[in-house]
């Protein structure tokens, strides 16, 4: 759990927490590679146990944002991290998530891709998008990160792919099932 302090962003923070008609989504951006990540495994006394791997550095991008008060997630495939993409998945998830009447506060790190799209949306629609920036150096702060483990540990650890397509079906089809307000990311993700 995320315990929140008395610094200026978190107190900002904890007040859009507190009200109602602001929804805080935290956002992210994460790879996965290709090739078979290895942690460890029951195996029977004295067998090693073998997984194949792939070799190279073919990865897959995902931007991915997560609601803690819902465990809601939204996520947006991309190849690559910067500015232009970063607007992409920022539009479309306007597009789902602004319409409400609530306001949304997205709480973002400081990746440069992030900074030129995230202000240049909360300029152009003050009254359905605020955004907050994380302490720099600071990923213990934002709670997509443990969804980002989670989703390695069931998806990716231990699993060989062979082609990068099942890799993606594989993601796509954990992060269509937590799509909808779900008790597992919200416990996951919850904040204090």
């Amino acid at each position: 759990m995320l315990h929140l302090n008395a610094e200026r962003p978190l107190k900002k923070l904890q007040d859009a927490l507190d009200d109602p008609g602001i929804e805080v989504w935290f956002e992210d951006e994460v790879h996965f590679q290709l090739a078979t990540t290895m942690t460890r495994m029951w195996a029977l006394k004295g067998q090693q146990p073998e997984i194949l791997s792939k070799p190279g550095r073919l990865k897959i991008g995902y931007f991915g944002a997560v609601n803690p008060a819902t465990g809601e997630l939204f996520v947006g495939t991309a190849y690559t991290f910067n500015s232009l993409t970063y607007q992409v998945f920022l539009d479309a998830f306007m597009a789902k998530h602004g319409k409400d009447g609530k306001r949304i506060l997205l709480v973002i790190d400081n990746a440069s891709w992030h900074k030129r799209a995230a202000r240049k949306l909360a300029i152009e629609q003050p009254e359905r998008f605020n955004v907050l920036f994380l302490p720099p150096y600071s990923p213990d702060l934002n709670p997509i990160e443990r969804l980002w483990r989670l989703t390695r540990r069931v998806c990716t650890h231990n699993k060989y792919f062979n082609w990068l397509d099942d890799l993606a079906a594989t993601l796509l089809g954990f992060f269509s099932a937590h799509a909808v307000p779900n008790d597992t990311l919200r416990s996951l993700c919850a904040i204090n």
